[in-house]
């Protein structure tokens, strides 16, 4: 019992004891791993000039608050406040917020899809202020039945705004109309216009639906 444990105590001059009524029990040491996301790699920064890496274990610190300062490139500086007890081993995982700059893109016709780097999909036209991560980035405007459009290299800084005066206007691809009668050489109206051609013959023409007579 803690009798026992007091006496085999007392007959070891290396050992303190603290004499509360009792047989002081050991205090665990404390352990605690901090990270951050989305990405590891940030620099942690602890009262007393103490700077890490995350991800970071700390051994032995005193229980209670602790103040945190998390700083990582193309990230916004992030504070934060954790409460570290006794006992089992903890972890921390600290959300930073992305640095971002903002991208409107409108069309004329609307509606096309906006593809970011060749591989994202953001929207169809007009999209207003889509946050976009700082660095080099392009999109594409892909239309049905229109050209396509690639942007020149941005390279986007934090909370700038890019395109807001900027419309893509999407150029129509061509459509093939082939027009035959039997017998030949037949009059042509199309959508009610007469034609200078006679059949058989082709038109180059923008797509869409025609009427043909």
């Amino acid at each position: 019992g803690p009798w026992a444990r007091c006496a085999r105590l007392l007959c070891c001059p290396l050992v303190a004891l603290a004499w509360l009524g009792g047989c002081a029990e050991p205090v665990p040491e404390t352990v605690v791993t901090i990270d951050s996301a989305p990405e590891s790699g940030a620099t942690l920064l602890l009262p007393g000039g103490i700077e890490k890496t995350t991800p970071a274990t700390l051994r032995g610190l005193p229980p209670g608050s602790l103040d945190i300062l998390l700083k990582q490139e193309n990230y916004r500086d992030t504070e934060d406040v954790i409460r570290i007890e006794a006992g089992p081993p903890q972890s921390f995982v600290i959300e930073m917020e992305p640095l971002v700059g903002y991208l409107t893109v409108t069309s004329t016709p609307p509606g096309a899809d906006v593809i970011l780097d060749g591989e994202t999909r953001i929207g169809k036209t007009p999209i207003q202020k889509h946050p976009v991560r700082i660095g080099e980035h392009q999109y594409e405007v892909r239309l049905k039945n229109y050209y396509g459009y690639t942007s020149d290299l941005m390279d986007v800084k934090a909370d700038h705004q890019y395109g807001l005066n900027t419309t893509v206007a999407l150029k129509p691809q061509e459509a093939k109309l082939l027009v035959t009668s039997r017998p030949t050489g037949a009059d042509i109206w199309l959508n009610g216009a007469k034609q200078a051609r006679l059949t058989p013959t082709e038109f180059t023409l923008l797509p869409g639906n025609y009427i043909v007579d």
